[in-house]
């Protein structure tokens, strides 16, 4: 009898909706009738999210990632600003949860739709995602994540290309740059240059976290 009240298994697709609900909550701040209760529960609810994106993603120990799933994981992803929206709202998650969505979005660079790398043709148009990216590194507990995410994302050719804007100097390329940060520039100079100058294929492994 309780086998007819079973809750339907969520799709890849479902997955994707309601993380990008639980961010768009968390974006906007707890409003001060918000209890906080509420938020955890949020909060806990997101992190279940992410846990079972990247299990559709990397599959676990008992199965392989099944292509059809992560087809319409991608596909639903980048169909709306999910990818800003996790950036932006990094700060608010758990340390666990932000591991967990550092390599949802390490992943989600290499996926194909329809042959096509959907991920790039995004960061082609939200190009100032990478200067989200680049301040995240004046916070500690946020750099590796940050650091790591730039990394995947910087690796498609053509967001390199609009990045580096016909040989400007990797320190000058975002109006978010602040050249008295003296470590954010070394780090931009060196994953802007040395990183894409040593990229010929496409991805090489995601930092350890």
């Amino acid at each position: 009898m309780k086998a007819l009240f079973k809750s339907k298994p969520r799709t890849p697709a479902d997955l994707v909706r309601q993380t990008r609900d639980l961010l768009i909550f968390a974006d906007g701040g707890a409003a001060s009738d918000t209890k906080e209760s509420k938020r955890r529960k949020s909060m806990m609810e997101l992190g279940k999210l992410m846990r079972d994106m990247k299990q559709v993603l990397y599959g676990d120990s008992e199965s392989e990632p099944v292509a059809e799933a992560c087809f319409q994981l991608t596909q639903e992803f980048f169909r709306e600003n999910t990818l800003r929206l996790l950036i932006i709202c990094l700060p608010k998650l758990n340390l666990e949860t932000r591991k967990d969505a550092t390599k949802v979005v390490a992943n989600l660079q290499r996926q194909q739709v329809q042959s096509r790398l959907i991920a790039c043709d995004y960061l082609e148009k939200n190009i100032d995602l990478l200067d989200i990216l680049i301040s995240g590194y004046d916070n500690n507990d946020l750099a590796l994540h940050y650091g790591a995410m730039l990394r995947e994302c910087i690796r498609h050719q053509s967001v390199a290309n609009v990045v580096l804007g016909g040989g400007q100097d990797a320190s000058s390329v975002t109006t978010t740059y602040n050249p008295g940060t003296k470590f954010q520039a070394k780090f931009y100079d060196k994953i802007l240059t040395e990183e894409i100058g040593g990229v010929k294929g496409h991805f090489g492994p995601i930092n350890a976290l």
